[in-house]
């Protein structure tokens, strides 16, 4: 028999952290004969809330399982462990066919890794949370307001905007939180490291020399950070605006999201204008998409068109200034060229080819949680983008307190999220 096989350490202590893991198992509420050891069956966890990893002294024969003794109120888990001499090595069991616990309150900007695992900032929590490729959610760290805009880079340092605090993290590898720039007044001042200051910076993006860009909202402007922390205005500042041009002349309206292609160009999506801009790397701006007023493209009394409310406002697909937005935040560029928009107010993901024409990738402009295919799927105030490397694109789905993945072809699942709202990791 099975059972005789399987000897009980008992129920451990109650845990808010996941042990330190090498290998990956589960097990079935109780041991069994005719346990069914294939990855592909996920039916015998029974009420398991989490498929774990458990590997105490490198045994590769230890099987876990966060049975019932989850308490969702203390956000703990309790563990029993059992010996698996009946099959030997265990097996693997997808965790998108797991229930997904964890809880985010608000996420805003969302960033990939090399590794493609994710990092979230969790804007009403004041953490960054990271997600395993596997689905798997931790609090990689927690900062002092509000975290807006995020990037990682090949070193694994976490840069993020402090969108109340007026300031740029760098969060280190294991998790430790350094100002890199800024001082906390709202104001626009350029200088190096904590000279410098910023006004509600959103938007982060990173350069593939290792420059950070800021969408420097309130100040109407565009950022660039140094791998030294030197910071300077790369556009905008002057005035809140539309007009096209060079460093001094441009104006900007409210800066939100930001991305960067291959050849330096920065793009930003702007609340203001509801417009898509781009600024070449000499600091030349000019408006790429969305629709103008009295079709006088380029003129500050003729600044763009959008509805102003959730799913009420102005879309549009098409080509370069036939294109339509209200509230565009996120972007995200992928390695092939194409810019990804999270068209917030209308509940949409659109995508730009590198000949600026605009489709709908999937969203419908009706506010929900719904996966499924292109139109069918729907997002709640969407607004941070991450492109992983088999160019699927993580939506932080702020409303809905979930991420949500869209593949290529536009199939919308989500990825991590209960779609309750708190600080619950899952493991």
């Amino acid at each position: 028999m099975c059972d005789e096989n399987w000897v009980e350490p008992g129920w451990s202590k109650q845990l808010r952290r996941r042990p330190v893991v090498r290998s990956v198992a589960v097990i079935a509420p109780t041991p069994t004969e005719g346990f069914d050891n294939k990855a592909e069956d996920c039916s015998l966890v029974g009420k398991m809330d989490r498929i774990v990893s458990a590997d105490p002294g490198g045994r590769t024969d230890l099987m876990a399982l966060f049975d019932d003794g989850y308490d969702g109120k203390k956000g703990v888990h309790a563990i029993k462990l059992y010996w698996n001499k009946c099959f030997g090595l265990p097996f693997t069991c997808n965790v998108a066919d797991a229930p997904k616990t964890a809880q985010f309150n608000g996420p805003y900007g969302i960033a990939i890794d090399s590794n493609d695992n994710l990092y979230v900032s969790d804007m009403r929590n004041n953490a960054i949370r990271k997600i395993t490729p596997r689905g798997i959610v931790s609090t990689f760290a927690k900062v002092n307001g509000p975290p807006a805009g995020i990037v990682v880079t090949q070193s694994g340092n976490v840069f993020a905007c402090d969108y109340g605090k007026n300031v740029i993290y760098r969060i280190s590898p294991a998790g430790t939180v350094t100002i890199f720039a800024g001082n906390g007044d709202v104001s626009r001042k350029d200088g190096t490291g904590t000279a410098a200051s910023f006004a509600k910076p959103s938007g982060l993006a990173l350069g593939l020399d290792g420059t950070l860009y800021v969408a420097d909202t309130a100040n109407h402007a565009i950022r660039r950070i140094s791998q030294t922390g030197v910071v300077e205005t790369m556009a905008g500042g002057n005035k809140k605006g539309c007009e096209d041009g060079g460093k001094g002349t441009a104006s900007l309206n409210l800066p939100a999201g930001i991305a960067v292609d291959a050849g330096g160009n920065v793009y930003v999506s702007e609340l203001g204008n509801n417009y898509i801009r781009r600024i070449t790397p000499g600091g030349e701006v000019s408006t790429v998409a969305g629709l103008e007023k009295g079709g006088i493209v380029g003129k500050s009394s003729q600044c763009g068109v959008g509805g102003g409310s959730a799913g009420g406002g102005t879309w549009k697909d098409g080509r370069g200034r036939e294109a339509a937005f209200d509230a565009p935040l996120g972007l995200a560029m992928s390695a092939g060229g194409i810019l990804y928009v999270a068209d917030t107010y209308n509940q949409r993901i659109r995508k730009m080819t590198p000949d600026t024409v605009f489709t709908t990738l999937a969203g419908n402009t009706e506010s929900g949680r719904k996966d499924g295919v292109g139109p069918g799927a729907s997002f709640y105030r969407p607004s941070g983008l991450a492109v992983d490397s088999q160019g699927n694109i993580f939506v932080a789905d702020q409303f809905n307190n979930t991420i949500r993945r869209i593949t290529p072809g536009g199939v919308v699942t989500t990825f991590a999220g209960s779609g309750s709202a708190g600080l619950v990791d899952s493991y």
